[in-house]
């Protein structure tokens, strides 16, 4: 829960900080408060400027695999707690001394401001390409030509069979980002 003063502005702080990680953004919905990125490949232990590979085994699962990461980020707005009223205690009248509250108008509050849910989801994806058939050494030399057959023994473009599997979700990435989101709103206050 953040308290923000410029809701338009945080969303602009969010999609900065998902492009300096190599996350674009596929799909951004302003009025709703959602942000999708592309599917990209994740880092290999090689590349250390990478930060989508949080932890040593997202770390050895990006090298021994093709991994693609999706951040989606929702930006709603929390709701007011409710007032619950006792049927015990009938409301006392106002005495006659007590100072009689202000009345806010929506004009006086900008339309941007107050407390929003930020959540951070990361789903994780495999790569899934049928293998080809290598029976000797030259036969590496046509791996990925159209004639050489599937395992199964089917002919015809690998790119017909591939899939993206999904493996589930990324909790140490999404943890990550969201404390580099809320590092990204100077203003926002965390909210309880």
């Amino acid at each position: 829960m953040l308290r923000l003063t410029d809701r338009d502005c945080f969303i602009d702080n969010v999609l900065t900080v998902m492009r300096r990680y190599d996350l674009p953004p596929e799909r951004v919905d302003r009025d709703s408060g959602l942000i999708v990125s592309r599917r990209t490949t994740s880092g290999q232990w090689f590349e250390c400027w990478r930060v989508d590979s949080q932890g040593a085994y997202q770390n050895l699962e990006s090298s021994l695999a093709t991994i693609g990461r999706t951040v989606t980020v929702e930006i709603t707005p929390a709701e007011p707690p409710a007032q619950v009223i006792s049927p015990l205690e009938p409301e006392a009248p106002p005495i006659a001394g007590d100072p009689v509250p202000l009345a806010v108008t929506e004009e006086d509050t900008p339309v941007n401001c107050g407390d929003y849910r930020v959540s951070v989801c990361v789903a994780k994806e495999r790569l899934s390409v049928p293998e080809r058939q290598v029976t000797t050494a030259s036969g590496a030399l046509a791996l990925f030509n159209v004639r050489t057959p599937t395992v199964a023994g089917e002919f015809g473009a690998a790119s017909a069979a591939i899939d993206w599997v999904t493996i589930g979700r990324d909790p140490l990435l999404e943890a990550y980002l969201l404390a580099k989101l809320v590092d990204a709103a100077p203003d926002a206050e965390v909210a309880d």
